[in-house]
């Protein structure tokens, strides 16, 4: 699952993502585009059969990431997109573009006149008003 969460300002993010907890001993990080695809940088925390991390990434751009556990690299089956990499593997992608944020509004809006059609109004010169 991958929460997105728009700041107060609007112009970031505050993405969450999470994954079941496979049990194991090991660490699983977080990592993509937004840490210089470090690993060791961005440590998914266990809880309560999870294991999540939290980032404030800047909003209106897709962001590509993985996890990695033990020298092998996965990803989420949540993630919004997928792009095939640079070794032939996919990434996952975050979308923090609004369309989505527009679309969501769109749901929320007033239901539209279905059957009804609507002529566009011009002026004297017969351009759109």
């Amino acid at each position: 699952m991958i929460r997105k969460e728009p700041t107060r300002s609007g112009d970031k993010v505050k993405v969450t993502f999470v994954i079941p907890d496979e049990g194991g001993a090991s660490e699983v990080f977080l990592t993509g585009d937004f840490n210089t695809w470090s690993v060791g940088e961005t440590l998914m925390r266990r809880r309560e059969g999870v294991r999540s991390a939290s980032l404030t990434l800047v909003a209106g751009r897709r962001y590509a990431f993985r996890y990695y556990q033990d020298g092998h690299w996965f990803n989420d089956e949540a993630a919004d997109d997928y792009v095939v990499n640079e070794f032939g593997e996919q990434n996952g992608i975050v979308d923090l573009r609004w369309p989505q944020q527009d679309a969501l509004a769109a749901e929320t809006e007033e239901p539209s006149r279905a059957g009804l059609e609507t002529t566009p109004a011009y002026n004297s010169t017969g351009r759109p008003m």
